[in-house]
């Protein structure tokens, strides 16, 4: 942080009557250990953000015994439940609305926005799986509407693939719990204690 900014903080914080060194002295953080135990697992799965949670359900889908490792304690804590909603392509939320969007026209205007330098193929891979996400999320309980980003884009109105999830964050978590507990998931989470 900038000096200009500490002295700001510090100082408001002592006209508001606290006390500015519990600001910058550093926090300390100890970690509760959990007890020793063997798991097994086909598939182990570090952290259970969006990409750790479509992971652990695609795999546990797939007939795979998926173990979550989480360091958060409680699933309200990880990006993936926060998220305003992916970006994909030929999902049944766009084909309801009529979208016209296609593949094609994603990839090349990313690879040319990108000048060309990220690995095409993978791009194309990812936007042609995209929907994956989006049916997943679905298929669990999710509400979507196909919405313009919040920034300017060509992807817009009839050529637009941005999904803007409706269900609040709390129902998230559940549906993201629901889903391990259905799909035969072990989380396992470690909190920290502050």
């Amino acid at each position: 942080m900038t000096k200009a900014v500490t002295s700001s903080v510090e100082e408001a914080i002592t006209e508001a009557g606290g006390d500015p060194k519990t600001f910058t002295e550093a926090a300390h953080v100890t970690e509760t250990k959990l007890p020793d135990a063997d798991v097994t697992a086909d598939v182990v799965v570090i952290g259970s953000g969006a990409s750790g949670f479509m992971s652990a359900i695609t795999a546990a889908k797939a007939g795979s015994k998926v173990v979550v490792l989480e360091k958060a304690g409680n699933l309200a804590a990880v990006n993936g439940v926060k998220v305003s909603g992916p970006f994909a392509v030929n999902t049944p939320v766009l084909r309801e609305r009529g979208t016209t969007l296609t593949v094609n026209e994603v990839s090349q205007h990313v690879m040319n926005y990108t000048h060309w330098e990220p690995n095409s193929a993978l791009i194309r891979n990812y936007l042609e799986h995209s929907s994956e996400a989006v049916e997943n999320l679905l298929e669990i309980g999710y509400q979507f509407k196909e919405a313009n980003f919040r920034f300017k884009t060509p992807f817009v109105d009839e050529k637009g693939g941005f999904h803007l999830i409706l269900t609040d964050v709390d129902k998230r978590v559940r549906l993201w719990t629901e889903a391990y507990e259905k799909y035969g998931c072990s989380l396992i989470r470690q909190p920290k204690k502050f």
